[in-house]
Order: structure tokens, then sequence, then C-alpha cells
């Protein structure tokens, strides 16, 4: 069974994963989620129960689905910055 603690550990590592894959410091999407890179540091750690505003806001900041933070397998391809995600199948 998971933990609370696991899963917003897998959550947040979720998030960094899209982050980094998209070429965004966590500085730039705070300020698109108008909040700090602290709580977009400590959402990535795992240390912070988001709500479902905050997943969404996050979502919409790297352009993708929220159920993305929910999976292991990926749906995104890297891009370098400034280009256009590409996705794979949905």
């Amino acid at each position: 069974m998971l933990t609370e603690k696991a899963f917003y550990a897998r959550v947040g590592a979720r998030i960094r994963a899209v982050r980094l894959a998209k070429g965004l410091s966590q500085t730039e999407v705070a300020k698109r989620i108008k909040s700090y890179q602290q709580n977009v540091g400590r959402t990535e750690r795992g240390t912070e129960n988001l709500t479902l505003d905050v997943i969404l806001r996050i979502a919409n900041a790297l352009d993708v689905d929220p159920s993305e933070f929910f999976t292991d397998e990926p749906k995104i391809k890297k891009t370098s910055r400034g280009s256009a995600p590409t996705r794979r199948g949905r």
C-alpha cells in the first residue's frame, strides 16, 4: 500500500520530470502559477499536500494534462526551450 509521503514524493517527482522535459526552471514555473520558487521546490520534493487547483495551475503552466502527474509513463518528449511540446498518443 502506498503511504501519503510516498504518494506526494511520486507526484512531485513526476512534476519535476515534466518541468525538466519542458526545459523550465522552478522559478519560471512559479511565475506562471503566481507562486514562489520555494513552493515549487517543496512540491517537487513531495513535502506539499497539493490541492486540485494547484495541480491544475501547474499542469496549465507546463501545458500538460493533470493526469500526467499521476502516471509513471510520460506522454511528453523533451523539448528545447521555446519549442512546442510533442505528445505521444492520448
